[in-house]
């Protein structure tokens, strides 16, 4: 068992790494747009545009693009429709 002195410090490092996906579907214009985020950096964010409305494909295509699965992609995706 361990324990700890009276004022003893202890670091622990975590790898926090999230992504956000916001898409954005122009059904009238055939396409999505796409942006990801990659933990709170401004400079890790993605922007794509696909050629697709419906949302199980643009869901598979995200996924292909990340490298993730369609589950964890469903988890993190949020839509705006036009």
């Amino acid at each position: 068992m361990f324990g700890l002195e009276h004022n003893q410090q202890i670091q622990i490092k975590t790898l926090v790494n999230f992504i956000v996906i916001k898409a954005e579907i122009e059904k009238k214009q055939g396409f999505s747009f796409v942006e990801i985020r990659i933990g709170n950096n401004p400079l890790k964010k993605l922007n794509f545009v696909l050629p697709v409305t419906e949302v199980n494909m643009l869901e598979v295509m995200t996924a292909q693009l990340l490298n993730l699965s369609l589950e964890d992609i469903r988890k993190i995706i949020s839509y705006l429709k036009n």
